[in-house]
């Protein structure tokens, strides 16, 4: 896989405001030439669940969202990413 950005997003300033989250996921749609792993945190699976977010996020073809990993993957997946 080429073009990978690794995306965090569980911090409650942006996943608790509706509108913060919509912003995100339209900047995220615009990221079609880039495949987006996202390691979903469960307060952030919730939160996107309760906004009626969650299916139009994981119906992006290039955004992979997986459960979460341990440090040393995470570590893995980001030294393999092209933007940081």
């Amino acid at each position: 896989m080429e073009n990978i950005i690794t995306l965090t997003m569980h911090r409650a300033e942006n996943v608790d405001v509706n509108e913060r989250v919509i912003n995100i996921i339209d900047a995220l749609k615009e990221l079609t030439d880039t495949n987006i792993i996202f390691p979903i945190h469960p307060r952030t699976k919730h939160t996107l669940e309760k906004f009626n977010l969650f299916d139009e996020l994981n119906n992006l073809d290039h955004v992979h969202i997986v459960k979460p990993i341990g440090y040393l993957d995470f570590l893995l997946l980001t030294s393999n990413q092209h933007l940081f």
